[in-house]
């Protein structure tokens, strides 16, 4: 991701390792309410 610029373009403060994490931020960013990760939520590999 560094060598193809990518935090360059989005910023590293915008690169999530999960697409809940991501959209938690956009939501920030539409200054809608975090809902965070379902409360069943079991991280797998």
């Amino acid at each position: 991701m560094t060598q193809a610029g990518i935090l360059d373009l989005f910023g590293e403060e915008n690169i999530y390792g999960s697409i809940d994490d991501a959209f938690d931020r956009a939501r920030e960013i539409l200054d809608l309410p975090k809902l965070g990760r379902p409360k069943d939520f079991i991280p797998t590999l």
